[in-house]
């Protein structure tokens, strides 16, 4: 959740809501606050707003207004860190069939970990076209749940926190955490202080919203250790499944792309084809019914061993 200010004495929730729609974001995804003064009110939702935008649509409707997004009050952050981009070309043909016949894009995000866990829905749309840009930027949050994690069960954060890597979240009674600096530099640490088994893993932000991409058990007392990896996975299917759903097999065919050494790629798709890149070795295709959780679940860092390496709390 991001927290706008918009100051003006004479400023009304109607206008405010019209700068907002103006923008082209959704009223309903926002809350609307007068300020304690009653010179304007606090606007707080998701996904980020860009404040370019928003004073762009304040001139056009002629409302006076300063707007202003603060550091640190943002859930997502100020800095958008490094942005990343897939763009997917496809025919027409293939357009239209996956349209007519109620297809979903899903996408999927890789990470590295001394411990088990399974990949989650990442995100998933409906809107394509014969180009369409996946686009991400490393920006993270660390969440705990009491979700169980099961194949195609939904994993619901209760709890989230703005992480970046070197960092570490604590996490106490009823799964709430506090960041502080610490951990292996190229990676996001949770720490469980309690005896209390909780769900934990990372989002990452798409289309300016933190979506969970992976869930590990963690155990009471307990640290898990997760690095990020810049490989995605993207795949149609007919079958309906919401982000956070823990899947294990793919359900068509897919793509793994891999942007370590580029921040940007274009592959293309076809309905009976399937998908191509030129051959390249930065991406492989996934035949429908695949394993995910080794294309996804990265647990092979034995030559990191001592950098991921789990720590324990010993409870006198």
């Amino acid at each position: 959740m991001s927290t706008y200010f918009f100051m003006s004495p004479t400023i009304t929730e109607a206008q405010v809501q019209t700068i907002v729609s103006a923008a082209g974001y959704i009223i309903g995804n926002y809350t609307y606050a007068p300020m304690v003064a009653n010179d304007g009110y606090v606007v707080q939702g998701s996904p980020v707003m860009n404040i370019n935008r928003l004073e762009n649509a304040a001139k056009a409707k002629k409302i006076k207004v300063e707007i202003s997004s603060p550091p640190g009050l943002s859930m997502v952050g100020v800095d958008a860190g490094t942005p990343y981009q897939v763009t997917i070309t496809m025919n027409s043909t293939t357009v239209s069939t996956l349209l007519s016949g109620n297809f979903v894009l899903y996408g999927f995000k890789a990470v590295q970990s001394t411990a088990a866990g399974s990949p989650l829905v990442w995100f998933q749309t409906q809107s394509f076209s014969a180009t369409t840009v996946v686009g991400w930027t490393e920006q993270y949050q660390a969440y705990t749940s009491t979700s169980t994690i099961i194949p195609n069960g939904e994993i619901v954060s209760s709890f989230a926190a703005n992480i970046t890597l070197g960092q570490q979240m604590n996490v106490s009674a009823g799964g709430l955490g506090t960041v502080v600096a610490g951990g292996p530099a190229t990676a996001i640490s949770i720490l469980n202080t309690t005896s209390t088994q909780y769900t934990t893993g990372i989002s990452q932000v798409t289309n300016g919203v933190a979506q969970p991409v992976c869930a590990f058990p963690l155990y009471g007392n307990n640290e898990d250790v997760i690095a990020p990896i810049e490989k995605v996975l993207l795949m149609f299917s007919t079958r309906p499944v919401n982000t956070g759903t823990v899947i294990e097999q793919s359900y068509g065919p897919g793509i793994l792309i891999d942007l370590t050494a580029s921040n940007q790629r274009t592959v293309a798709y076809d309905i009976n084809a399937g998908w191509s890149w030129g051959g390249f070795n930065w991406a492989q295709q996934i035949p429908a019914s695949s394993d995910l959780i080794p294309l996804l679940i990265d647990d092979s860092v034995q030559s990191s061993a001592r950098v991921f390496q789990p720590r324990c709390l010993i409870s006198a």
